[in-house]
């Protein structure tokens, strides 16, 4: 029977701990516990008292209320019921309303992550056709080697890249990287809406400020209020030069071999969809920039300078900076990999906390 019963338990353990690592243990203490504290507190009222005990006591309240508004009304009043049989049963010596309590708050427990479950199979559904709605590849060009790479913090995100080329002859005429305002499924769908105006805009129009203004009147009544979408575009002119505009995105850098150099190009303007036609065609800048053999131009989002260590420090642009110029002489696949190899190094185990996307062009 000891025999049996060991074995049992075994079996259990053996359940309880596959595929468990030490990795996933401190994301759920660090990361996980940090995050659902802060989704909860944004539904908790404020907590005043400057006593410490009071105050911990009054916040633990709150966060309880708030995950009780968060189930549905049902399952909200059943919760409740079941949780006061099971403290009713254990103060009163009543196992029976112990165990019924216990195993109906589990069932409640096991519905909640049936919809999560669920939840997770359509994100993993959208995010299939996000990726398929992305470039597989850079495109080919006469005058740049280009390579990109792209990485969501959530199943989908709000990042954006993407390639117009002429229909008539295939050449290369626009580059375009955005970062929608928030993460997750919201941030893809307008995604996607951009996408499919981004590319009918760019077979019409020749110029970057064009199309930003374009985009900025078609998303303009159609987004949601509180968000936005920044974005940066390069449109190819037949010497191989660009012309380079902005809707309140990160700069261009540029850097020049032969001088061992940066540049920063960041003309004027202001996110799509914070304001009318008006105030942001009022607040568009374009300008012209010559490229020379072996010079590189990088665009990225504000999630890979953003990304942080264990120490909670940034990535930043001055290891971005010194990345590209340590590794200028190899082509744009080496030195985006070059790229995300720091970022992995200088993240350790940490995930990305926001969606993160680089386009680097080399000139031939």
């Amino acid at each position: 029977m000891f025999n049996g019963t060991a074995k049992k338990l075994k079996d259990l353990f053996g359940i309880l701990t596959s595929d468990i690592s030490a990795k996933e243990i401190r994301q759920l203490i660090t990361k996980d516990a940090a995050g659902y504290l802060t989704f909860y507190s944004k539904y908790a009222e404020e907590v005043s008292s400057k006593s410490k005990p009071m105050r911990y006591l009054k916040l633990a309240k709150n966060l309880f209320i708030a995950f009780l508004l968060k189930l549905n009304p049902a399952r909200r009043f059943i919760y409740f019921v079941l949780l006061f049989l099971f403290l009713w049963g254990w103060q009163n010596d009543v196992w029976f309303y112990v165990l019924s309590g216990f195993v109906g708050i589990n069932i409640l427990l096991a519905f909640e992550l049936a919809d999560k479950l669920i939840m997770r199979n359509e994100l993993e559904v959208a995010r299939d056709v996000q990726i398929n709605a992305l470039p597989k590849e850079p495109p080919q060009n006469d005058f740049y080697d280009i390579d990109f790479f792209y990485e969501t913090a959530q199943e989908v995100g709000g990042d954006y890249l993407d390639f117009s080329c002429d229909p008539t002859d295939n050449k290369l005429k626009h580059i375009i990287i955005g970062d929608v305002s928030g993460k997750g499924l919201g941030a893809a769908l307008y995604m996607l809406q951009i996408k499919a105006a981004f590319h009918l805009l760019g077979h019409f129009f020749q110029s970057p400020t064009e199309i930003l203004s374009q985009l900025n009147c078609e998303l303009y009544k159609k987004i949601k209020v509180g968000n936005f979408f920044t974005a940066s575009i390069l449109s190819l002119n037949e010497e191989g030069n660009f012309k380079f505009a902005r809707a309140g995105h990160l700069p261009l850098y540029k850097y020049t071999r032969a001088s061992h150099s940066f540049e920063f190009f960041q003309p004027k303007g202001i996110g799509i969809g914070l304001s009318n036609q008006s105030i942001f065609n009022e607040n568009l800048e374009e300008i012209f920039i010559e490229a020379k053999s072996e010079d590189i131009f990088v665009l990225f989002t504000d999630g890979l300078i953003e990304s942080r260590n264990t120490f909670e420090r940034e990535f930043g642009e001055e290891k971005l900076k010194n990345v590209i110029t340590k590794y200028s002489h190899l082509s744009s696949k080496e030195i985006k990999d070059s790229i995300l190899n720091e970022l992995k190094k200088f993240i350790g185990e940490q995930n990305i906390f926001d969606d993160a996307t680089v386009i680097v062009l080399k000139r031939k």
